[in-house]
């Protein structure tokens, strides 16, 4: 399948299936394309969030994706091997966000699949940020909370391709943005970080 899978959510249940299937059900039936294929967007994507909320799902995302990432991983990060699956120049720019992070916090290391590449610590993977390697940049995905100063570094560093939704900020990193901009990402980084490991 083409592109990067992302898990935006995912939740479990002890009961009330019957229900929940039903009612996400109708919602998909609302929203099919063509057999099973829908058009989703984010308002449907926080319908769905409220049922599974309003049924008493206990939210595992964080479970999901680390079985993700773990099933699509290509073994331990090797920078050899990294190379292969994106161009060199891209390869050393993942490795020098890692150094970032190290700087901030020591013991970082470098996890990846064939389309994205994760920061991991004591062999948990870090989720506030998601590097995606495209022909010519990486495309960052960090959840990081929108505020004025936020806003702001990311102004700085001109940033390709900026969106937000949800507490997630894309856009797209090229190689100028890590070499003249390393300071302002490093504190996006440490805001992120921060924001998702909390007090």
């Amino acid at each position: 399948m083409p592109g990067e899978f992302i898990c935006d959510f995912a939740y479990e249940f002890t009961d009330k299936y019957s229900e929940v299937e039903e009612d996400l059900h109708n919602i998909f039936n609302q929203l099919r394309v063509n057999g099973e294929w829908f058009n989703i967007n984010s308002d449907a994507l926080k319908g769905i969030r409220s049922i599974c909320e309003k049924a008493g799902g206990k939210l595992i995302t964080e479970e999901v994706e680390d079985e993700i990432i773990e099933a699509t991983s290509d073994g331990e990060s090797d920078f050899d091997d990294l190379e292969k699956s994106v161009s060199k120049r891209y390869s050393e720019k993942a490795f020098a966000i890692c150094n970032i992070m190290n700087e901030i916090e020591s013991g970082f290391e470098l996890k990846y699949n064939k389309r994205s590449v994760w920061l991991v610590k004591n062999g948990v993977v870090h989720r506030f940020l998601g590097m995606f390697p495209k022909k010519g940049f990486l495309k960052f995905r960090l959840f990081l909370k929108k505020t004025e100063e936020v806003d702001s570094i990311i102004n700085e560093c001109k940033f390709k391709e900026v969106e937000y939704e949800d507490g997630v900020f894309l856009f797209r990193i090229e190689e100028e943005n890590i070499s003249n901009s390393k300071q302002a990402l490093k504190v996006l980084l440490e805001k992120a970080y921060n924001d998702k490991k909390g007090p």
